[in-house]
């Protein structure tokens, strides 16, 4: 299958594979089309800390949502903005059944209230964001031990 095929894909049906073999006991290779990268808990949780653990792939995950969907807006308006930085934390301490994101969004230079108003507007269109604040389904499915080839396709 050529790349473009491939990536065609994956923008159809998403899917990251998540093998154990990286550093045990937790220790995980995580594959998307072209790119692996680990994930691992923290020393503290008993893991080897190889990797972001899952929580802050993420937050991760809503930090460089946010900063693509704001450059996409600015550039198509030619508004020059600098460098965007983009934070999220989240407070373990606070398990309430609707955990709260922080989401912090630094731009170099400075623009007027109603740019900024509608960068707010903008940075919760980003999709990851939309994801996370209407909550979604998740369906688990096991299956009989396989080859990992056929996992991968399923």
């Amino acid at each position: 299958m050529t790349k473009t095929n491939d990536n065609a894909r994956f923008a159809r049906n998403r899917r990251v594979l998540a093998v154990e073999g990286g550093h045990r006991p937790y220790g995980l290779v995580c594959t998307v089309r072209d790119h692996s990268f680990p994930s691992d808990k923290p020393e503290s949780s008993g893991g080897a800390d190889s990797g972001p653990d899952p929580f802050e792939l993420l937050m991760g995950s809503l930090a460089a949502c946010t900063a693509m969907t704001l450059r996409m807006y600015l550039d198509r308006r030619a508004v020059d903005v600098g460098e965007i930085r983009v934070s999220v934390e989240h407070d373990d301490a606070s398990r309430s059944d609707r955990p709260a994101f922080r989401r912090v969004v630094a731009l170099d230079r400075p623009i007027d209230d109603a740019v900024l108003q509608r960068l707010r507007d903008i940075a919760d269109r980003c999709p990851v964001h939309k994801v996370i604040a209407a909550g979604s389904r998740v369906e688990t499915r096991f299956v009989d031990s396989c080859p990992r080839a056929e996992v991968e396709e399923r």
